[in-house]
C-alpha cells in the first residue's frame, strides 16, 4: 500500500475520531448498545455524537447534510460513517433519511429521580427531547400544559415523570441538567 494512500486513510480515521487506520479497522462501526458505545474511543464517541447531531439539524432545519455538517463544524464523511444507513444520496447532495433505528443513550425523569435509558430510533429520541422541552417550559412558566400531553407515556420501559409536584421537588434538589439529553458513556 502506498504512503499517501496509508496517510489519508489515517487521516480520515482521525476525523472520526480514531489515532489512526488500524485503530478504526478494530472498532465497531455499528454501535448497538451502550457496550458498544463504551468500547471506543472517546474522541470517536465525541464524533459519533456530533454525527447524531447534524443529522438532527439536517432533518429539523430541512437542509442538506453538507451543510449541516459544516454548520456543525463535521465533515460529510465522518457524519456517513458513524450514520451508515440513514444517510442517502439525491442528486447531487446527502440527505438524511425520514428516521433512523441508531441507539442513543439518554436520560429521563422517572420516580423522582434521573433515569438512564437506551433508546434506539429517531422517533423516541424525539419523544424524550419533546419531554425535556415540556419540563424546560414547565420549570421557566410554571405552565402544566405541555407536560399533561405527555402523562403516562413511557419509553423504554419507563414512564415519564409530569408530576409538577415532584418537578418542582427535582428542581429544588438541583438534578435537571439541560445542556444535554444525551448521557455521557465513559
Amino acid at each position: 500500500m502506498t504512503s499517501a494512500l496509508m496517510q489519508r486513510r489515517n487521516q480520515l480515521a482521525q476525523e472520526r475520531g480514531f489515532r489512526n487506520y488500524s485503530e478504526q479497522r478494530s472498532n465497531i462501526r455499528r454501535v448497538r448498545n451502550s457496550r458498544d458505545l463504551a468500547s471506543l474511543p472517546p474522541t470517536a464517541r465525541l464524533r459519533r455524537g456530533q454525527a447524531l447531531d447534524v443529522i438532527a439539524v439536517s432533518r429539523r432545519d430541512g437542509i442538506s447534510l453538507e451543510a449541516a455538517a459544516q454548520q456543525q463544524g463535521v465533515s460529510a464523511q465522518t457524519v456517513a460513517y458513524w450514520a451508515g444507513d440513514v444517510v442517502r444520496r439525491f442528486g447531487g447532495s446527502l440527505a438524511a433519511s425520514a428516521s433512523d433505528r441508531l441507539y442513543r443513550p439518554m436520560f429521563v425523569y422517572s420516580n423522582g429521580s434521573n433515569v438512564s435509558i437506551d433508546v434506539r430510533g429517531s422517533r423516541v429520541a424525539s419523544d424524550v427531547g419533546r419531554y425535556h422541552s415540556a419540563v424546560g417550559h414547565y420549570l421557566a412558566t410554571g405552565d402544566e400544559s405541555r407536560l399533561r400531553r405527555l402523562t403516562g407515556l413511557t419509553v423504554a420501559g419507563v414512564e415519564l415523570e409530569t408530576d409538577p409536584d415532584v418537578l418542582d421537588d427535582l428542581a429544588r434538589r438541583g438534578v435537571f441538567e439541560f445542556e444535554s439529553i444525551y448521557r455521557l458513556v465513559r
